[in-house]
């Protein structure tokens, strides 16, 4: 049988990367800079199949979306939308 495809999510902000995995659940941080973007990377190429939805946050997601491309990761960028309060669900 294949490897389970994992998928993970980047919040991105000025300063830092918030990391969820699934199906494994993992979470973790990373700083939003060439460092903590390269830790990141050599992190996501230890986990097979992996596909990353960043989440687009004024330019903040250039550095990891740019790295991801050039690591050649299945990605996709997403923009924020409308924001939905919680409160109105």
């Amino acid at each position: 049988m294949g490897e389970e495809k994992a998928f993970v999510g980047v919040d991105v902000s000025k300063q830092w990367l918030e990391v969820a995995v699934r199906p494994n659940g993992e979470l973790w941080s990373e700083s939003n800079g060439r460092m903590g973007v390269r830790r990141l990377v050599r992190r996501l190429k230890a986990i097979a199949g992996t596909l990353t939805v960043i989440e687009a946050t004024g330019g903040y997601q250039n550095l990891l979306a740019a790295a991801l491309r050039d690591a050649e990761f299945a990605s996709f960028l997403r923009t924020l939308v409308r924001t939905v309060s919680p409160s109105s669900l």
